[in-house]
């Protein structure tokens, strides 16, 4: 992996990170805001970043049902 490739990764990941955190902050507000940042932003922290995926895994196999959703936002196209 590249200088360039690896920037990027980190760049999307924080991306989604600010994206979610943001979602969260804003999930209260009467403007329905919150919902639609999380859920743009949990797929690009899932598919960026190893930590956050791995916590994530780590809590679907606490509760089965995740697992779809698990194996929808972490599979890496092909």
């Amino acid at each position: 992996m590249n200088a360039q490739s690896s920037l990027v990764r980190s760049t999307l990941a924080l991306l989604g990170a600010l994206l979610f955190i943001t979602g969260l902050l804003t999930f209260w507000l009467p403007i329905p805001i919150g919902i639609p940042l999380m859920l743009i932003g949990m797929p690009l922290l899932f598919r960026y970043s190893p930590l956050a995926r791995f916590g994530f895994i780590k809590l679907a196999r606490r509760y089965p049902p995740m697992r779809r959703l698990i194996k929808r936002c972490c599979n890496k196209p092909q």
